[in-house]
């Protein structure tokens, strides 16, 4: 009984060790295919490789001569079976390594190798242009925008400064342009008071004094000479024979020509104190047009010290194929140099403040000599006079008064302040053509504005102008 239940658990026990064999036969066979597959798949993915490493040498062989020059890309004169060989055996060939389980075992068997795309076809030709080009154009094209640039870098730093500098001297240089007009308007309204005095002492402009009968009209100071020959005689006769209208004749010429004088010297007190005190307010502008010379002459310095712009700095300093230089040029830095001819020499200055002393002393002179006449001239009534000396003193007295009228007051050549006028529109010539061209500029803008508002109230003019805006838009 025990024997037989002995025998039945044996033959359990050898049916589960040949269902384990079993189970793992299939397994090893199972795992063996996979590895079979595994190194067949590893087999073709590393000859794959090895293909693209033998073509890609076989490509390394390109002529370089062809590619530097022309960038285009063709085989050169080695032989590339040889090389595609010599790449696959290389790598192909086993390394002696020992206790290592060699997975693949290759070895080369054949290999050919046909080349294809030809550079003679004008497709491929074509593509390998456009892929050299799609590289190398906006290099190319970098490049040679920057060869323009870099010349012109220095260039637009000084015209950057020079319009910088200009902008700030020109606020300057207007100022001081209306100081010194306000300076010659001042000499010439000093002047023009001489005038007034000259047309008390004669009506016309020049000397000439014809005699005159003491009842003809006695308003100037001329008058008294001219009429003064004419007053002895009416008094010689008088005295011979007293007449009552001769006596008032005589005293009306007497009450003319005092009044004459009276008016005189009050002209000549006004017009004096007139002419100093414009004069003391024309070297006022003179003074603040200096002061603002001084500042132009700092703004310049300052530009001259001026920090360079780093920016246009950097791209002279960028490296170029060609090496080529970014040397500014000398007609556009001169452009900045040239803003100190804007400057007025302190010699003009003192030139000019010696000029309205000058006129000063100038008038003097001439109310010293109308003094002097209108003291001689104040004995009218005595009868023991020289006519003739009467007139060549009031003439003496003219031609003074004229030299400083010529000098100060007429238009001529011999006007100083004319002078002066004309060597600042000299000066200022440049200046002149661009306010000349400013102002036809805002001349034609005006028109512009004129045909905008025409427009702007037309209909059909608006729409188009809706139009116009929507496609900017």
């Amino acid at each position: 009984m025990f024997g037989k239940g002995h025998n039945t658990k044996d033959g359990e026990s050898g049916a589960v060790t040949v269902f384990l064999i079993l189970i793992l036969a299939v397994m090893f066979g199972f795992i063996a295919v996979f590895i079979d597959y595994a190194r067949i798949a590893a087999l073709h993915v590393q000859t794959e490789r090895l293909t693209h490493a033998a073509v890609r040498s076989v490509m390394s062989a390109y002529d370089p001569t062809l590619q530097q020059e022309y960038g285009l890309f063709a085989y050169g004169e080695g032989g590339g079976e040889q090389i595609m060989v010599k790449v696959l055996n290389d790598s192909a060939r086993r390394t002696a390594r020992t206790e290592t389980l060699p997975l693949m075992n290759m070895k080369l068997d054949s290999s050919s190798l046909q080349m294809e795309r030809e550079l003679g076809k004008y497709a491929i030709f074509n593509e390998q242009i456009r892929e050299e080009m799609k590289y190398k154009a906006p290099v190319d094209f970098t490049f040679e925008v920057l060869e323009k640039l870099k010349p012109l870098s220095q260039n637009m730093k000084e015209a950057s400064h020079t319009v910088d500098l200009l902008k700030r001297l020109q606020k300057l240089y207007d100022r001081r342009e209306a100081k010194l007009d306000d300076m010659l308007e001042k000499q010439r309204k000093a002047g023009a008071y001489m005038e007034e005095v000259r047309k008390r002492i004669i009506k016309q402009r020049g000397t000439y004094m014809p005699n005159q009968y003491i009842w003809d009209p006695l308003e100037v100071v001329a008058d008294i000479a001219a009429q003064y020959k004419h007053y002895v005689h009416v008094y010689e006769d008088n005295k011979k024979s007293v007449d009552d209208v001769k006596i008032m004749q005589m005293e009306k010429y007497a009450r003319r020509a005092r009044a004459a004088l009276d008016r005189l010297r009050q002209i000549m007190v006004q017009a004096g104190e007139e002419h100093d005190k414009l004069l003391l307010e024309a070297k006022e502008p003179l003074s603040e047009a200096r002061q603002i010379n001084e500042e132009m002459r700092k703004v310049i310095a300052q530009y001259k010290q001026r920090a360079a712009n780093a920016g246009y700095d950097e791209v002279s300093a960028a490296p170029t194929p060609s090496g080529a230089g970014s040397n500014a040029d000398p007609s556009v830095g001169s452009a900045r140099q040239k803003a100190e001819d804007l400057l007025i020499s302190d010699k003009e200055f003192e030139q000019w403040e010696a000029e309205i002393e000058k006129q000063r002393t100038s008038i003097n002179t001439a109310n010293n000599r109308i003094t002097s006449m209108m003291r001689t001239l104040s004995f009218y009534t005595d009868p023991f006079l020289n006519a003739d000396m009467l007139k060549q003193e009031v003439a003496s007295t003219l031609k003074e008064i004229d030299k400083y009228l010529n000098a100060y007051a007429w238009v001529g050549p011999a006007n100083v302040l004319d002078g002066e006028a004309k060597m600042m529109d000299t000066r200022r010539g440049p200046d002149k053509e661009r306010k000349k061209m400013e102002k036809e500029a805002k001349n034609k803008l005006k028109q512009a504005y004129r045909i905008i508002e025409v427009l702007s109230k037309s209909k059909q003019s608006a729409e188009q102008f809706q139009n116009l805006e929507r496609y900017y838009n």
